[in-house]
């Protein structure tokens, strides 16, 4: 029996919990006669009341027919507590509070102790455990020898529990102090040091290196920092890179044109204009008279360039007076800034672009190109170029072919019809 009264309104549970980027629905019942007519939450954050309705971004639910909140996916900013509330005719009822409490930190990492001491040319690995929620997506170390931080980056982690750090053939440019870091949305977590000692090499120049990894925009200039440990006893004699691109191996010295650096004064490797051809691995040698000390390897990735441009097709047929589209695909980094075709025909280019007559399309946004009415002057090869910041790019070639021609009626002149009148009358 339903007696006639504000809406009751219930929340089963007084409490949830849920980790951070799940799916949860905090459940609403009602109980109301007459009908409720609305429905709608509130939650309270720090002293701070927020009302939340079927519109509110971030949340679904709270309707009349669906009046159960549900938010998807849940954040650190969802934490608090929400209260229900349904509108009828005599008043508003709402619900007991129910607590949402929103599971989740900064990566917790653990790194296996050391110290960890090695004779030269030995191979090390160091290991460090993570444990994420929300799940980390990006994991790095971090070691410092004598003053100088070096960043290590080494392959996909995106989840991964455990990060293993490889350091093979060690050198005395190996020993420092090591950290191992993992990144979720709610932060970077970092594990304690550990100590790695190499012993043996002595005679060595001792080589450092920022980072082994470096990823730079093309046409931008691009610095590989390093720096080399000497004593007065065995100075440095020599100094230069070397680059490995898909097994060709190049030395870079101070003479190399289009860099700077690469000197004992100045031992980093600066390129002025890097190019998808800088793309590789780099490496850093030190010489003096005993010894030649290296770094480990460094890996250098490039992005954007010219326009990558295609067409779909390599031919094209048309019948004469018909319309016909050449297709062009576009993939660009940084974004296009022109585009234009241009047709080839007995050793003449013509450059077609959107105030040509009888074309459509060429734009940023709509790169190919229709013909509207075919004739057999459209017969060619055609090209689609596109440019941004960085220079052009075309596609290969695609062929127009129109088939049929114009249709010409044949006309009788009045005196050719005399004539033939004429004729008739002496045949009879």
């Amino acid at each position: 029996m339903h007696f006639i009264g504000v809406p009751n309104v219930s929340i089963p549970n007084s409490n949830y919990s849920r980790g951070h980027g799940y799916y949860l629905e905090l459940e609403c019942n009602i109980e109301s006669t007459p009908n409720h007519t609305s429905v709608y939450w509130q939650k309270l954050s720090n002293g701070t009341i927020t009302n939340i309705t079927s519109t509110s971004p971030g949340f679904y639910g709270s309707r009349i027919s669906l009046p159960s909140l549900t938010i998807n996916p849940v954040s650190q900013d969802d934490a608090g507590q929400y209260t229900c509330f349904a509108v009828n005719l005599v008043g508003i009822g709402k619900s007991q509070p129910t607590t949402l409490t929103v599971l989740g930190d900064i990566p917790y990492i653990h790194l296996e102790p050391g110290p960890f001491n090695a004779s030269h040319g030995s191979n090390i690995t160091l290991k460090c455990n993570i444990t994420s929620v929300p799940t980390h997506f990006n994991v790095y170390w971090e070691s410092v020898s004598n003053g100088v931080t070096t960043t290590w980056h080494q392959g996909e982690t995106y989840g991964q529990s455990v990060a293993l750090l490889d350091l093979d053939n060690a050198s005395s440019s190996d020993s420092g102090q090591y950290i191992c870091f993992a990144e979720n949305v709610l932060g970077t977590g970092k594990s304690k040091p550990v100590n790695v000692t190499i012993y043996g090499d002595q005679d060595h120049p001792k080589v450092n290196i920022q980072s082994n990894q470096y990823v730079v925009k093309y046409g931008s200039p691009l610095t590989i920092a390093s720096s080399v440990q000497t004593t007065e006893f065995n100075p440095v004699s020599d100094v230069y890179w070397q680059f490995n691109n898909n097994g060709v191996i190049t030395k870079i010295s101070e003479e190399t044109d289009g860099i700077n650096g690469s000197t004992i004064k100045i031992p980093s490797l600066t390129i002025l204009n890097v190019t998808s051809s800088e793309s590789g691995t780099y490496t850093f040698y030190a010489k003096n008279d005993i010894e030649t000390g290296h770094s480990r390897p460094i890996h250098v990735f490039i992005i954007g360039g010219v326009p990558k441009v295609s067409v779909s097709k390599s031919n094209y047929t048309a019948g004469y007076g018909k319309s016909v589209t050449m297709f062009c695909n576009i993939t660009s980094d940084p974004i296009v800034t022109n585009v234009y075709w241009e047709k080839e025909f007995n050793d003449t280019t013509i450059v077609i672009n959107n105030v040509t007559t009888g074309i459509q399309g060429i734009s940023v946004d709509v790169p190919s190109m229709t013909i509207v009415t075919t004739t057999t002057s459209d017969i060619g090869n055609y090209r689609c170029i596109a440019t941004n910041d960085v220079g052009t790019g075309c596609s290969e070639t695609t062929r127009l072919e129109v088939i049929g021609g114009e249709i010409k009626a044949e006309v009788t002149s009045e005196d050719d019809s005399d004539d033939q009148d004429d004729e008739d009358d002496n045949s009879s």
